[in-house]
């Protein structure tokens, strides 16, 4: 046995060895990345086109088909179906295993900018599924009725204190109601003051403002200037001016009410039946998983104990 000779004849040289492969061992294990799930592409490539106000009929005719007969001759091609929906397209393309989807990508893109689509149309979105994109977390914030002061504490609190955990990339919020200034026009005192509604809006648009002016130099000084004339409550949107010369104008609180509110709800969110603020957390593609739960964990415990969570009941 050489192997049995040369450990017993060389004990030293041996005993090294052992212990480099030991300590290497040791580092590697430290460094062993943990992930939910293993790295894999799927050989899957989505076409996604908005159309926004389209029945599904004309979405088949006028987005579908089109996208179909071009990224059907997209070489290394499978399978190939789709889906229409109210003012959405969806095409699907299948390729065999071991296909180079950054190529196939690029074939799929050059053969779509040659399908000539309707003005209204959006530039079709080449989509790719990875499971590594899937949130590692996903936080309930819970407590009270007052979901518009739930949403408000997941971004403004929450989020921007967990952004500075290391390893953390991304934070989505759903759920709950997001604040929003409405203007509740009044049709008849719109057409009484022989108003129209597109000075309502050319009005916001105006005096709601804050560019770049450009730079003025004195000497060997630079100064920026900007036009910073945003709307800061309620009470400036409503003295908005519409029309009018002189002592006759007419005020947008003459033929609206302004009022905070918030946006349609298109997502509602739950946990264990009470309705609930949901925070998905993404972690950088290189990071692990469990340290960076752990360390989400860690900071959501000194969040909740800190003196700017007091006031809101519930649990996280």
């Amino acid at each position: 046995m050489k192997i049995v000779s040369t450990s017993i004849n060389r004990p030293v040289s041996v005993f090294m060895f052992t212990v480099a492969v030991v300590i290497f061992g040791y580092v590697a294990f430290g460094r062993l990345p943990i992930n939910l799930l293993p790295d894999i592409s799927y050989p899957t490539l989505t076409v996604e086109t908005k159309y926004p106000g389209a029945a599904p009929a004309e979405v088949e005719s006028l987005i579908t088909r089109p996208l179909e007969e071009a990224a059907g001759v997209v070489s290394g091609v499978q399978r190939l179906f789709s889906r229409s929906r109210p003012g959405i397209s969806q095409v699907t393309l299948e390729f065999g295993w071991g296909s180079n989807m950054d190529f196939a990508s690029l074939d799929v893109r050059q053969k779509l900018d040659l399908v000539f689509l309707p003005d209204d149309a959006d530039r079709p979105t080449i989509l790719r599924f990875d499971p590594a994109n899937d949130p590692i977390m996903r936080i309930h914030l819970t407590g009270g009725d007052n979901l518009i002061r739930l949403r408000y504490v997941a971004e403004e609190v929450i989020k921007k204190d967990l952004e500075s955990v290391e390893g953390l990339a991304a934070i989505k919020i759903n759920g709950g109601l997001e604040e929003e200034i409405q203007v509740d026009v009044d049709e008849g005192k719109l057409f009484a003051l022989g108003v129209g509604i597109s000075a309502v809006t050319e009005s916001l648009s105006r005096d709601n403002v804050n560019l770049v002016g450009g730079s003025l130099y004195e000497d060997e000084a630079r100064y920026l200037v900007r036009t910073n004339n945003e709307f800061r409550g309620v009470g400036d949107i409503m003295e908005t001016v519409l029309t009018g010369e002189g002592n006759r104008k007419v005020y947008l609180r003459d033929i609206a009410r302004v009022y905070r509110g918030h946006k349609e709800r298109e997502v509602i969110t739950r946990s264990g039946g009470q309705e609930s603020v949901e925070m998905a957390i993404y972690k950088e593609g290189d990071a692990n998983t469990v340290l960076v739960a752990r360390r989400v964990r860690e900071r959501l415990k000194s969040i909740r104990d800190s003196a700017s969570m007091r006031p809101i009941s519930g649990r996280i």
